[in-house]
Formats: structure tokens, sequence, C-alpha cells
């Protein structure tokens, strides 16, 4: 019954979006607007719709926003807006789940706890509170009822999928593939043990190093639906102004990505700004850590061949890397296309230096290269793309001058050397 109802309204809902969103579309179309206007117009009625719709599709819409095989980019950065405007839900309920989890409300388990959140998602709210010791915490809770809403909804995506699929000129398209890639995303962040567990990994990975903070967790109030941290009080990457402790912190977001895919193959792939704090001025925090991608020896491997390539003008070195790093490590449907391809995209960087070539840009064309194989892809080579995406763009912003290029030439070297031993 519950399934029957959700379903009734998002048809309502889904009938509505198609007549407005349809209409305006057409109209841009017959008034000649350009396309990248049109997809941003396409944009942000997807981030209406999933406003609409709530904390699922809201979560759908974040996730689509980190997949540049999906999604171009106006419409991704239209998505993108979702992660600042999920409205709160009220603290008796935070109290409830708090209680239920660990026999006390939160009132007699801490010395303090705000009332108001500090932050405010799809999947969860967080309250800033204090430990008897004094210590600052923040408080994540998970949304009351959020599970069976969203795996309701998922069936439901599912089921819609199934059918979409069937139809003509859909049919090479890796539609089912692509929804089971975004559901067991949002289930990845569903439970918070799974968070509790990739922070641990985290540190243990950054153990030593003092410009890269991850939140501290407070096991004994840490659950399937509560997460107790460390509060990290600090400003958002993008507020930050250019200096020289901005490219000190940048030079440190840099190297920390770099260290996560080439080194610890262990990625922190929901990033965007809101995640990335500034403490003291010259350090660099990591927070919301629910969505991790696992960069194996393949995917590394095919990446360095990639670079490689790209430096040495060696197109079948560029292809084999892409084979390994997009295609499971299977030959692409039309290798002579993707020579081509390739060749044209080495003649368009040909006249700019490594240092000058945006990595998340490069990995992004080759994307969606990949992409027009028509393939089944390598999910983790998007997260990558996305996650250096996020980190070299606030770079550029705030150290023009540098570059993740030449930062990546150390690990690239280690990496090299080591195969060679």
């Amino acid at each position: 019954m519950r399934l029957l109802g959700r379903s009734a309204f998002v048809s309502i809902v889904l009938f509505s979006f198609g007549i407005v969103a349809g209409t305006h579309l057409l109209l841009l179309r017959v008034l000649g607007v350009a396309r990248l206007q049109r997809q941003a117009v396409w944009g942000r009625h997807l981030r209406l719709l999933c406003q609409r719709l709530g904390a699922t599709y809201i979560k759908l819409g974040q996730v689509l926003a980190t997949r540049p095989d999906l999604a171009s980019a106006p419409v991704r950065k239209a998505l993108a807006a979702l992660h600042d405007r999920v409205p709160p839900f009220s603290y008796r309920a935070v109290s409830r789940i708090v209680t239920a989890e660990f026999g006390q409300p939160p009132e007699q388990l801490f010395a303090e706890i705000d009332p108001y959140p500090v932050a405010s998602a799809s999947v969860a709210q967080v309250h800033r509170g204090r430990l008897r010791d004094g210590e600052a915490i923040a408080l994540k809770v998970r949304r009351p009822g959020i599970e069976r809403t969203m795996r309701s909804d998922m069936t439901l995506l599912t089921l819609v999928t199934a059918i979409i699929a069937w139809l003509p000129g859909l049919r090479r398209y890796p539609l089912r593939q692509a929804l089971g890639e975004i559901c067991g995303a949002i289930e990845q962040q569903l439970d918070f043990c799974r968070e509790a567990a990739n922070n641990r990994v985290f540190r243990q990975n950054f153990e030593g190093m003092a410009d890269v903070v991850f939140p501290r967790l407070v096991e004994r109030f840490c659950s399937e639906r509560v997460l107790c941290m460390s509060f990290i009080a600090g400003e958002k990457i993008n507020t930050l102004r250019p200096g020289s402790s901005a490219q000190a912190v940048v030079r440190t977001g840099y190297n920390a990505i770099l260290k996560m895919i080439f080194i610890d193959g262990f990625v922190h792939a929901d990033l965007h700004p809101g995640n990335m704090l500034v403490v003291d001025g010259n350090r660099l925090a990591f927070v919301d850590l629910g969505l991790v991608a696992r960069v194996g020896q393949r995917q590394r491997s095919g990446l360095l061949r990639i670079l490689a390539g790209w430096i040495g003008r060696d197109v079948a070195g560029v292809c084999a890397g892409i084979s390994a790093a997009a295609f499971y490590g299977q030959p692409p449907a039309d290798e002579q296309r993707l020579r081509a391809t390739v060749e044209q995209l080495l003649e368009r960087y040909r006249d700019r230096s490594l240092a000058e070539i945006r990595l998340a840009e490069l990995l992004q064309d080759l994307v969606k290269v990949a992409r027009h194989q028509w393939q089944r892809l390598d999910p983790t080579l998007t997260m990558i793309a996305l996650a250096i995406g996020v980190v070299e763009g606030v770079g550029r912003e705030l150290a023009p001058d540098l570059s993740i290029a030449d930062a990546a030439a150390p690990f690239l070297g280690a990496i090299q050397l080591s195969n060679m031993l």
C-alpha cells in the first residue's frame, strides 16, 4: 500500500514536471537557444523535481551530480545546489532516535546539545554538542523513516527503468547498470557503520600527516543511525582568500587527493567545497565520509598509462590505459574509433604543457570517449575524475600558479619506480 501511494504521488509530480519542463525546453529550442543553455535549464528543472519528490530524489540528484559519465556539466552544476537546500527535521525526532539507540536522551548522554542543527542534508542532519569532559562534538543523526522511503523509491525506480530500458533507441544505454550504481551509492550512505569504517581507514591512511584532518569518532555513541565525532571548527575551502596560506592549503589538497588515488586506493567520492574545511588557517579537513571509491591496481595502472601516454603523445598507450581504467580491462567496442578520438584529443592538447592542462578536464574528456563505446563503464574512473575536478577547481581559484599535474609527478614517479623493482 505504501508503494502504491508513493507511486501515485511520484506519477502526478512527474506528469506535471513533464508538461512544464517539456514546454519550456521546446520553446527554447524553437527560439534557437544554444545547447549548453538548454542543458542548464534542464538541470534546474531536474533540481526542482528532486526537491519536490523528497529525500531519495535529492540524494539521487546529488549522486548524479558526481557522475560526468551520466550528466553534462551544466546539469551537474545545477544539481550540485541540492547539497545545501534540504530542510531540517525536528529535534524531537533526533531525541527519539538517540534514545532508541543508546537508552537515554541526548540531554543525559551529553553535557550540551544544540537543538538547532548546524547542517541538514538529505540523509541526516548534524547537531553540535559537548561531551562530559568538555570536548566539542558533532552528532550526525539519520532522518527518521528515510530508509523505508528510499527503499520504496528505489524499488519504484528499478521497475520504471526496467520498462524504459526496453524502449526502442534506449536498449543500448546501460540504464539499469547506472541506476544500480546510484542506488548502491545511496545505500552506502544510509548505514553510518560504513561511514564510521571509512573514517577509520582515512585516519589510518593519513596518520602522521598533521596538515590533513579527519573527524575523530566517539565510538561509544556511534551506531547505524547515529554518528558522534569530534567537531571540526573551520571555514569552507571556497571562502578562503587567495594568498600564501591559500597556496599551502591547495598544495595540501592536491597531495591528499593524489595520495588517496595513487597510494591508498581509497578516495573520498562525495567531495564538494562544503566537505572540505580549512582549520587553523593552514590545515585541510575532510568530512562527510559516507561515500568512497576504491581504486584497484588495474585502475591505477590504467591511469598511469593514460598520463604517461599523454606526456609522450603515445596514442596506443592512452587507449590501453582507457581500456584498463574504464572498461574493466576489456577491449573497447570499436578500437579504431577509440584510437581516432584519442588522436583528436591529443591534437587538441598538443600546444599545452603538462602544467597548463587541467587534469580533471583531461580525465572527463576521456570519460566521454569511453562512454561513446557503449560498453559497461567502470564508475571508479568517473568518481576519480570528479574528485580531482573539485579539488583542482578550488585550487585554480585560490592558487592559479599551482598545478595538480605538477603535484602528481612525484606520485607517478614513485609508483613507476616501485613497479620496476
